[in-house]
């Protein structure tokens, strides 16, 4: 349902690492959740400095992303998905 909400409600429900990092708490082999913290990372290591100034005054300060903590996810995710 995410693209359908308003900016201001999806820029919060995506800044939110929160549940993400709930999930690998209770189970660190799961490869959805690494999956989704892989995107996560890197949508955000995406925002340009002007885009996440402009945001920044909108909706808050923006969480930083990075593309080395995308491909390590992803690589986690994969690897876990190649076990079973």
């Amino acid at each position: 349902m995410l693209p359908y909400l308003p900016t201001k409600e999806q820029v919060a429900a995506f800044a939110d690492q929160g549940s993400v990092d709930k999930a690998l708490a209770v189970d660190s082999h799961n490869d959805t959740a690494w999956h989704v913290l892989g995107r996560w990372n890197r949508v955000f290591a995406e925002v340009s400095s002007a885009k996440r100034f402009v945001a920044g005054l909108i909706y808050g300060q923006l969480p930083k992303g990075s593309y080395e903590e995308a491909e390590r996810a992803m690589k986690k995710a994969i690897e876990l998905i190649q076990t079973v």
